[in-house]
């Protein structure tokens, strides 16, 4: 298990958490920012998905980082959503990251 963890395909900055920073107004989306990382010699392919998707846009929310590349993933809370920060359990959703090496021929289509 500790060789997976030490083999990462991408790298996340944060590494656990998105923290979304007020107003949380009925009209205005709040957005939080994460770094994607590829430290390997091959490329990635990647997808990310939100266990609460109607509550969150992610873009982009799929891609492909060359060797060694990053980009920036920006996550909106959406706007309406009634949102309590000290209601921490219901607040705790989750996001996806799907990853693969992309094939070698470089053709690929997401």
């Amino acid at each position: 298990m500790s060789d997976i963890k030490q083999n990462k395909i991408l790298i996340t900055s944060p590494t656990t958490h998105l923290t979304f920073q007020g107003p949380f107004t009925q009209h205005d989306a709040v957005t939080a920012t994460m770094k994607l990382r590829n430290p390997t010699q091959k490329s990635v392919c990647f997808r990310l998905k939100s266990t609460a998707p109607r509550r969150y846009w992610i873009l982009p929310c799929n891609g492909v980082l060359e060797p060694h590349g990053e980009t920036d993933v920006m996550v909106s809370l959406q706007p309406g959503v009634n949102f309590d920060p000290l209601l921490k359990k219901k607040n705790q959703h989750k996001v996806l990251i799907q990853t693969m090496f992309a094939p070698e021929e470089g053709e690929y289509d997401l």
